[in-house]
């Protein structure tokens, strides 16, 4: 069912509108009556009135044959809804009407309706062309869900290829970061037997033990001892930065009494054992910094102090020019170098010993 139009009124400075609601007519041999789908609002609240329908053919989507009461055969048709009045105001008749204690004066107010008497042939056919609707809609979402698989399948398989050529690039990268690994091995053996071969041109092979007095015991510090074998100097450097002996103190928690000799070089030079023995120490102390000390077997030993770090363990075997750490100025020092000390049976020697031009 479907109103013409709508009256609108104001009255009482109260709005006031009359409606016919939607509604399917199935011709069942009862007359149709409107009655009760017609309804009046008063500023948005339903009011109790009634209404005199009359009702009319449909001739061609005009008002056609007037009806003598409400219509009980399938067809379409129209309808005039008047509001019932009871009194007059104005010179026109009204309707007065109470809602939450407040009363309203409606003048007459009247609206057409148009609807329609299905048989239930009409009903399954117009539920056959709304299945056939739906089954359109169906179709048209399947299709677009189809193709919105195949973009998602699409979108897939770049996202795979992505991660192939990602996982590609990273194994590359892999590949490139072992060459330059292997590259930099290489780099640094060359280095390091290029610095072996200038350390022995300056290799010295120290003179014999002066003997000892009769009856003077063993050898004191002052005398020169054999090595029993060449030494390579510990480290590449520029200069002698502290010689071994009487000195004054460089910084707070440093000698007086230098122990052994500072060869100054840039942070991180490479430090070598001088020659082979076994490692004995590997630590750190607040004088010293991290430093390492190599027992070599034959009464000598040596230690290598201020270290950056350093690569080799207590209880480990090196062999001479073996990378031991890299120079620093750990501990007490006022710069990067590397203080080389050395023993000879547990007492302190100088390393002029066994490097004369050091």
């Amino acid at each position: 069912m479907k109103a013409l139009y709508y009256t609108w009124y104001g009255t009482d400075y109260a709005p006031v509108l009359s409606r016919a609601y939607d509604e399917l007519f199935i011709e069942n041999g009862s007359p149709v009556d409107l009655t009760p789908y017609i309804h009046t609002f008063i500023l948005g609240k339903e009011a109790k009135v009634n209404y005199n329908i009359t009702y009319y053919k449909d001739d061609n989507g005009k008002v056609g044959e007037k009806l003598n009461g409400a219509p009980s055969t399938a067809g379409k048709y129209h309808a005039k809804a008047e509001l019932k009045t009871s009194s007059s105001q104005w010179g026109m008749p009204v309707e007065k009407v109470e809602l939450d204690g407040t009363e309203y004066t409606l003048p007459l107010a009247r609206t057409w309706v148009e609807f329609s008497i299905l048989t239930k042939d009409d009903v399954k056919d117009l539920l056959e062309q709304t299945k056939e609707e739906l089954n359109s809609t169906q179709a048209e979402l399947d299709a677009k869900r189809e193709e919105a698989d195949g973009v998602i399948a699409e979108l897939v398989a770049k996202g795979q290829e992505i991660e192939g050529l990602q996982d590609e690039l990273e194994s590359e990268d892999q590949d490139l970061l072992k060459q330059i690994a292997q590259m930099e091995k290489e780099y640094n053996a060359a280095k390091h037997q290029e610095w072996l071969a200038y350390m022995a041109t300056y290799t010295t092979v120290p003179p014999a033990t002066t003997a000892a007095a009769s009856g003077s015991g063993s050898s004191t510090g002052t005398s020169t001892p054999s090595s029993g074998g060449n030494w390579l100097r510990p480290c590449s450097y520029t200069y002698m930065s502290s010689p071994f002996g009487f000195r004054t103190s460089p910084t707070a928690g440093a000698s007086s009494y230098h122990q052994g000799v500072d060869l100054a070089a840039p942070a991180n030079t490479p430090v070598y054992a001088s020659r082979s023995g076994i490692v004995t120490t590997t630590t750190y102390s607040g004088s010293a910094g991290y430093y390492v000390t190599i027992n070599h077997g034959d009464g000598f030993s040596s230690i290598y102090m201020h270290l950056n770090n350093y690569v080799v363990s207590a209880g480990q075997a090196v062999s001479a020019g073996q990378l031991i750490g890299y120079v620093g100025a750990t501990g007490a020092a006022t710069g990067s170098h590397c203080h080389f000390e050395m023993y000879y049976n547990n007492a302190l020697i100088s390393a002029r010993n066994v490097f004369p031009d050091i």
